[in-house]
């Protein structure tokens, strides 16, 4: 096996070889997206500005997707990122493309299937269903939530999925030597800053154009960014400042970093209320909040990658949560309508969104687990061992 293949497995989640840290971030952003999801169950219509912390609540919740983006830009880039650093051979894409289908599509083709079939209605057209079983659906105005809601994430990770690989040659056949960390860095920062504007254009767009304008991927690239930098910080970094922000800091642990992450995420639930703007500069604020959660979940990422395993128990709790989040993430957006006709009979009062987070795990984690245990994990195992065989590299 080339080096470039080795550095690429060790990159890969199953078995004994996971990231810890990584695993303890994944049960963070999915436990963040069923509280939110409990909060919607509990309030269907939020409102976007507003004071209620149950309506904040739900904007926190969400926001997991968000530290799940920033973990794709680390993970799924960090082989891509050594090689064009380094200026070694690219990882095989053919390898890399066998273990991305292998990892997301089986468990994704289960929980999108028994949606389709969960759903009262009439069945969608051939064509649009097809669109959706390939995760593609978010180049389709209008589909992005169509039918499996929260699949707008998935077909995002699957966009970025292919655009990474290609980015990696590009930049090879530009920068055929090694890439100077840094200045990769402010590069992107740079992307990030182009990502965000996009977001903020796409406000001016009325409609269901503007809102699928503000859906694809050139619009959420920006949330994948942290992710991309913290890959590139685990290469030597000349200044002296960069490595005290980026690696020194983070290195001190996660409680250094946590002052940061919840500024970012109280910033991007609470900015809204705080600005007295008209209704159309409120628009732009808003597809701006999302830049203050990609800050905050990139500086906990960083300390989760510059410090040694986490091996205390909330760290180990969490990444029991972080290994099956996929399918946990899969399974409770599954059951989500079943689990929205129980919502007016749910007790607990002005609480009882908490009640519906319990809820929700005891329905989803049991089956989340079978899921993984008997989907996600043999399919991911065979497309890891399917893709040794594509050991070869590319220039």
């Amino acid at each position: 096996m080339t080096a470039a293949a080795t550095r690429e497995a060790s990159h890969e989640t199953i078995g004994r070889g996971r990231n810890h840290n990584l695993d303890a971030l994944r049960g963070v952003a999915v436990l963040l997206v069923v509280l939110g999801h409990a909060v919607l169950m509990s309030r269907p219509n939020p409102t976007i500005v507003t004071t209620d912390p149950e309506d904040v609540l739900t904007y926190v919740g969400a926001s997991g997707v968000y530290l799940f983006f920033a973990l794709s830009g680390y993970v799924i880039t960090k082989p891509f990122v050594d090689a064009l650093l380094r200026g070694e051979p690219l990882p095989s894409v053919r390898a890399y493309a066998t273990r991305r289908v292998f990892r997301i599509i089986p468990a994704y083709w289960l929980a999108f299937t028994f949606v389709i079939f969960d759903n009262p209605g009439p069945l969608p057209s051939g064509p649009v269903l097809l669109v959706h079983y390939l995760l593609m659906h978010n180049l389709w105005p209008g589909q992005e939530q169509a039918i499996y809601f929260s699949s707008w994430t998935l077909t995002l990770e699957a966009l970025f999925y292919i655009l990474v690989p290609v980015a990696a040659v590009a930049l090879r056949a530009l920068r055929p030597r090694a890439i100077d960390p840094q200045r990769f860095i402010v590069g992107l920062v740079l992307v990030g800053l182009l990502s965000a504007l996009w977001k903020v254009g796409a406000t001016q767009v009325s409609g269901t154009d503007g809102v699928w304008l503000g859906r694809v991927l050139p619009a959420q690239l920006f949330l994948f960014v942290p992710g991309i930098v913290a890959a590139a910080t685990t290469h030597p970094l000349r200044s002296a400042g960069f490595r005290r922000a980026l690696v020194t800091g983070p290195s001190r642990g996660p409680v250094r970093m946590l002052p940061f992450t919840l500024a970012g995420v109280v910033l991007g639930a609470t900015c809204m209320n705080l600005l007295p703007l008209s209704v159309a500069h409120r628009d732009v604020i808003y597809a701006t909040n999302e830049v203050w959660y990609a800050i905050g979940y990139g500086a906990l990422l960083l300390a989760a990658v510059h410090t040694e395993q986490w091996e205390h128990g909330l760290a180990r709790f969490l990444a029991w949560f972080g290994v099956i989040s996929y399918s946990l993430y899969l399974v409770h957006t599954a059951l989500i309508r079943d689990l929205f006709r129980l919502a007016p009979h749910i007790p607990g009062g002005d609480s009882h969104y908490l009640v519906g987070a319990a809820m929700m795990l005891i329905a989803s984690v049991p089956l989340a687990r079978i899921m993984w245990a008997v989907v996600e994990r043999p399919t991911q195992q065979l497309g890891a061992k399917l893709g040794r065989r594509f050991t070869t590299t590319t220039r």
